[in-house]
This record gives C-alpha cells, structure tokens and sequence, in this order.
C-alpha cells in the first residue's frame, strides 16, 4: 500500500455516452481532488465523529469487525465520495447494513473457505487495464453452476475478493476503479439466480468503496434479457448507466478494452479455457491471511511408508492441504486441512510422487502457509 503524500491526487473516472444506445464509451471524462494530508485528517476526523454520532452505526461489541478506529478503513468511503463527509457516511452504513445481513451466517470468514468456489473457473482479474486505466474483471456466467454451490457462497466470495484487493490496492479501487466483463455466452437456467444478481447489485450500487468504471456485457442471449429485466428494478440508476450490452459488436468492444481483453468467440485474443485455469491472479488473496509454519517429525521406518495415507493434497492450487484423516501420520505432524505447502524436507512440490520418501528418512520437516486471520484480519484465536 503506498503512504499518504500531499502530491497525491484521487482520480474519478466516469463514463459518456457515444452514439450508440447499447454503449456509453467509460473514455476520459475526470474530475480531480488535490488529497493532501490536511484534506485527509479533516474528512477522517469528520466521518470518525459522525459515526460516533450515529444510532444505527456498528458498535465495537458487534460479532462483525468494528472498524471506525482504522484511518484506512474511512479512507476507502471518503475517496470515493469525495471527501464529501455526509456521503461517505451515508455509505458506511449502507455497507455495514449490507455486511450484516449478508455475512453474519458464515463467521468466523476465512477466504480459505471459499478456494474451490473463487478458483472454479467463473471469474479472474486480467491483465492490463481497461481503456480509461481501470482494473479488470472477467466472469463468465456459463461457468457459474449453482447446481453446486450454493447462491449465497457466491456471493461471499465475491465480497471475499473485493475485500481483499480493497487491503491489498485501495489506490486501485478507491481512486481509479474497477470495470467487469460479464460474458453471457452460453448463459443458461442453471446459470442464473436472482438471490445472487439482487445482491450483488445491491453491494455495489451505493454501498461499496470502490468505484465502478463500467459493467460490460457481452454475448448476451436472450436468457440473459429475461435475468436482465427481472434484475434491472434493484439496480440504481447511476450503476445503469455504467453499463454496456456490446453484444457480439467487436468494433464496440475495442471501445472500451483492448484487443487482448476481448473474447476470442467475438474475434478477440482473450482465450477464457486458458484464463479460467490459471488461479496466479488470486495466490495474493488467499496468502494474505497465512503465516508460515514450521512442522517438525522424527521418523521411524513403518511411518515413513504410510506418511501420505489420509493426505489429500490439491497441487493445481499451490498445495493445498484438502483432506486429513484424523489420526494419520499427517495429522500427528501437525498438518491440517487448508494448509498450503511450501516445502517437503526442503523440496518444493508439485505433484503426489514429491510428497514420497526414501525408506531411510529419518526426520521430515514441511512448511506451510496457514490461515491465521479472518478475511478483517483479525486472528482466528480472537474470532472463533
């Protein structure tokens, strides 16, 4: 995270409209906010003391982080409005109201918890930005089966990812922004579910400190229109008018990102089965909340043999500890289930036959990367 300076400056991209009805180029249309150390302590001084004021904000005793004591935590709320203190207040707790309903059934929150869900294949962050400089999404909704998961899973996970970039680069969100690439491309019953479209809208529409650039839809269908005009209601009008049905209209595409960005079905380069199977762009979150670990084992010649039995590791995502039965050498080591290995007696692994030893091992030594925190970055031992 970059520190404070006066010669910083917030940047807020918005989009215009160009021609045609079914697009609104996100181009070059700013407005900017000289940041300067006394712009700062003034508006976290001021949202600090109007939270303090409010009867319905959260209070230090609340089961879900109480974060008003955190200048970065306010910061993301007065970038996006601002520095206009009512706004930003307006927004906290329309964020906090949200969080509430919505995340209160599943804490503790760990993002380790939703590894197979994120890494499913249904979104990924992309490389480079968008045309007017905005980090950017890709979701894919055919990839999004809910015959498996379940809807509110989903959308935890997708306030895991948002919550985790908003630590990891709140210049990015706050300042700048992000846009999405939704392709509806082969868009079907079991990919839809108006428990997920409802709220996520309604997490973005007001409520989040992030700034949307644009919600670009592509290859849409016409199962989409029917999920469009039963979501279109809850969606606020300025969240609409960031959004782009492009359809199969490559020239209208390139308006917005690059060729590289554009689904190699609309005759762009992006390849989506090459994307989806490359979980590096979420490593960064889901590491953010670990410590490594050290385990140490002496050996004897029959626990050497059976060293592996009840382990279950998936390699695909960095060697990650699935299964551990209870009472296995692996277990008596110390390991357990959502761990991440990093080395086995000082080898990296990154198959099954590199978790065998030799016969005449007599100590095994394997570092780990555990979840210590919740998703706020409070340690487990607090939270549980």
């Amino acid at each position: 995270q970059i520190s404070l300076g006066a010669s910083l400056r917030l940047i807020w991209s918005s989009t215009m409209a160009s021609g045609d009805d079914t697009i609104a180029a996100a181009l070059d249309a700013r407005v900017q906010i000289e940041e300067t150390d006394q712009v700062v302590a003034e508006g976290i001084a001021g949202l600090r003391s109007a939270l303090a004021a409010h009867e319905k904000a959260r209070t230090e005793d609340s089961s879900l982080p109480y974060r008003h004591g955190d200048d970065n935590y306010l910061q993301r709320f007065l970038r996006v409005a601002k520095y206009n203190v009512p706004k930003a207040l307006k927004r906290v707790l329309a964020w906090e109201e949200w969080e509430t309903d919505n995340l209160s059934s599943v804490l503790p929150l760990r993002i380790v918890d939703f590894v197979d869900l994120i890494t499913s294949g249904h979104i990924a962050i992309l490389d480079g930005k968008d045309k007017a400089g905005n980090l950017l999404l890709y979701t894919r909704y055919a990839d999004i089966d809910y015959s498996h998961y379940k809807p509110a899973d989903i959308v935890v996970s997708y306030y895991c990812i948002f919550e985790k970039l908003l630590q990891l680069d709140p210049d990015t969100l706050c300042k700048q922004g992000f846009s999405m690439i939704a392709d509806a491309n082969g868009l079907g019953f079991n990919n839809m579910s108006m428990y997920v479209e409802k709220r996520l809208s309604a997490m973005l529409n007001k409520r989040a400190p992030v700034r949307v650039g644009a919600m670009i839809v592509c290859q849409q269908n016409f199962m989409f229109s029917s999920l469009w005009a039963m979501v279109k209601p809850f969606v606020g009008q300025k969240l609409r008018d960031r959004m782009h049905f492009v359809g199969r209209n490559l020239e209208t595409m390139k308006a917005l990102v690059d060729t590289q960005h554009i689904p190699s079905t609309m005759g762009g380069e992006l390849v989506w089965d090459q994307v989806r199977i490359d979980y590096a762009w979420a490593k960064a979150l889901f590491m953010h909340d670990t410590e490594e670990c050290w385990l140490r084992m002496d050996l004897q010649e029959q626990e050497v043999s059976s060293l592996t039995t009840g382990l279950t590791v998936d390699f695909d995502r960095w060697n990650r500890v699935s299964q551990v039965a209870e009472g296995s050498i692996a277990a008596q080591l110390g390991l357990r289930k959502d761990d991440f290995i990093v080395s086995w007696n000082d080898e990296s692994i990154d198959r099954e036959d590199a978790l065998q030893l030799s016969q005449d091992t007599v100590e095994l030594v394997v570092v780990v990367n555990r979840t210590v925190r919740d998703i706020w970055g409070r340690p487990l031992e607090v939270v549980e």
